[in-house]
């Protein structure tokens, strides 16, 4: 990305230089998942694929750069977000200059998804499946492109539906995150006959990994999780912890709501605690995401003794355990 006459744009160095701080302490799940099911079903795992592996990726950090602005967020995995960073070092922490320090971010987007798209296609160029990599990965990006335009939407809805949420939370998370890299796995390895049940544990792992991130922006400390507590309040943004609140108790809901937009200060965060504990929010949360445990284990059930029925065990504990 970086050579050529681009590199030797100031703002352009700059920006991608700063790219790599809030990237490089990501999960990198979705090519992790898609590598380690082609390992699983192809009779040849020793398939090259790393450059199917790093579009996936950079596909991936266009969208958090872009959401990041959409959310207006300070920070990703610790570091300032690219948009953040822009208008403190390229224009002189001027708010008034947002909207450029706003495009600016946009614009290496936009880069990103042109080079990870023109790699895939390279990649793709002469695969006897080509056709239908190259559809794959166009529904990734459009059902991941809704469930964010449910997800900017949602905060305008006084009482958002709990439907509306589950939604976004299948598009935006479980199918881009979870189902789209198990099936590429297996699309690459030639075992499209697998992604029904890849369909059915993608989406309750997926599931199961939202619950616990929304339950993590309550509950973790902002050290383990590289974001601030009560993102989700602050910005308006429903959860399923918020969707219980609202439908079991409308006073403590309205409580809730006097907190969006604002700068929370230590006896917020008390306050905030007290609410999600006091609701219901937390066991509720807790509930559901067993539920998605044993549903994963019935599906398991289906599955022999074998390598991968322990990835999708071990999988499943690790997503369900998690901390962060």
């Amino acid at each position: 990305v970086t050579t050529g006459s681009l590199s030797n744009n100031d703002s352009f160095t700059v920006l991608f230089t700063q790219l790599k701080k809030v990237t490089e302490n990501g999960k990198r799940i979705r090519p992790f998942l898609v590598q380690k099911v082609l390992s699983l079903y192809s009779p040849t795992p020793e398939i090259k694929i790393e450059k199917v592996l790093v579009t996936i990726e950079l596909f991936h950090t266009f969208c958090l750069v872009h959401d990041d602005i959409i959310d207006k967020a300070p920070t990703r995995h610790g570091a300032e977000t690219l948009h953040e960073y822009a208008r403190k070092n390229l224009y002189r922490d001027d708010e008034s200059l947002n909207h450029i320090s706003n495009s600016q971010a946009i614009l290496v987007g936009d880069i990103l998804f042109n080079v990870a798209y023109q790699e895939y296609v390279s990649y793709c160029l002469g695969h006897p499946r080509a056709q239908d990599l190259l559809k794959h990965f166009g529904t990734m990006v459009q059902e991941v492109c809704i469930g964010q335009m449910i997800d900017v939407d949602l905060p305008t809805k006084y009482e958002p539906t709990t439907s509306a949420i589950v939604q976004k939370n299948l598009l935006k998370t479980a199918y881009y995150s979870v189902v789209r890299p198990l099936q590429l796995g297996a699309l690459l390895a030639g075992k499209t006959d697998t992604f029904p049940f890849l369909e059915k544990i993608g989406r309750e792992l997926g599931l199961l990994y939202q619950l616990q991130d929304d339950t993590l922006d309550v509950t973790a400390d902002s050290t383990s999780t590289g974001k601030k507590r009560f993102t989700d309040v602050v910005q308006g943004q429903p959860t399923l912890l918020t969707n219980y609140i609202q439908k079991t108790n409308p006073v403590l809901y309205e409580r809730l709501l006097t907190f969006t937009g604002q700068t929370l200060v230590e006896d917020d965060y008390i306050e905030l605690s007290r609410i999600f504990t006091e609701s219901g929010a937390l066991t509720f949360a807790a509930d559901q995401a067993e539920i998605h445990y044993l549903n994963i284990q019935s599906l398991l059930i289906e599955l022999p003794l074998g390598a991968e029925k322990q990835f999708f065990t071990d999988l499943t504990d690790f997503l369900y355990k998690r901390e962060k």
